[in-house]
């Protein structure tokens, strides 16, 4: 590619893409933790309130207190799941999980784990499970949420901050063509002294021109100035010559006649 507007053109459209590639990726990802962060404290606290609603009995062992306080829980395929396994091999499992099933590996006092599973509809379910001590037994306490309500969301806004990009970068590049086009305007003075030149009609560029230009003209004027003054040399030299010779040239037409 020779032509300097093309290589602006295309040097700024690869630039910007490649700056909103980048800010979009880092809003993706940061954008996702923190959503992943915000489920993940609410999935704590539900599960702090699950811990809170269990009591531990000599006879009976582990058992709800008087039931969760979310009905959230209580509604079958509600997308909200709750589990509790007892050292024992206790299972106590919500009831919106109706007859499915989360896999979770009991875990020690102290110890939380967090990770995507598929739900009882084949949701994708993003699942907190903690390790506790209750009552001299170990206790594991996972909640789990469905994402795709969520993730439905940010897909959303992704899209429309795709569509945003595209829009503003269009936007940016038509800018910035008009810009490079009135800049180049600039150099239409050079264009006409350069046709004034061929013609004669005068002996050198303007200078008014951008910074950028100015020494290319500046050393082109110099260089038109030592071609006048070269040319003036040679119109001298021959002035001289043809009267150098003027005389012997009339002795010799005299001396023919």
């Amino acid at each position: 590619m020779t032509s300097l507007q093309g290589r602006l053109h295309l040097g700024l459209a690869l630039s910007l893409a490649v700056l909103i590639a980048a800010a979009w990726a880092l809003g993706h990802e940061s954008l996702h933790r923190s959503t992943e962060a915000h489920v993940l404290s609410r999935l704590r606290h539900d599960a702090e309130a699950l811990l809170g609603a269990l009591r531990d009995t000599e006879d009976s062992g582990v058992r709800h207190s008087g039931g969760l306080a979310m009905p959230i829980y209580g509604q079958p395929f509600s997308g909200h799941y709750s589990k509790v396994l007892i050292g024992d091999g206790e299972v106590l499992r919500s009831r919106s999980l109706w007859d499915q099933d989360i896999a979770v590996a009991p875990l020690p006092a102290g110890v939380v784990e967090h990770w995507t599973a598929e739900g009882p509809l084949g949701q994708r379910l993003l699942v907190r499970a903690a390790g506790y001590r209750l009552g001299g037994r170990n206790v594991t306490v996972a909640v789990a949420e469905d994402m795709q309500p969520v993730l439905g969301v940010l897909r959303g806004f992704e899209r429309a901050f795709a569509l945003l990009a595209v829009i503003g970068l269009t936007l940016m590049i038509l800018t910035q063509r008009a810009i490079v086009r009135r800049t180049f305007a600039r150099l239409r003075p050079v264009y006409h002294d350069i046709d004034a030149l061929e013609h004669g009609r005068t002996r050198r560029i303007t200078e008014e021109v951008p910074t950028e230009i100015r020494p290319l003209v500046v050393k082109l004027n110099g260089l038109l100035a030592a071609y006048d003054k070269r040319l003036e040399r040679s119109r001298n030299a021959a002035g001289n010559l043809a009267h150098a010779i003027k005389g012997p040239l009339n002795l010799i037409v005299h001396q023919l006649d």
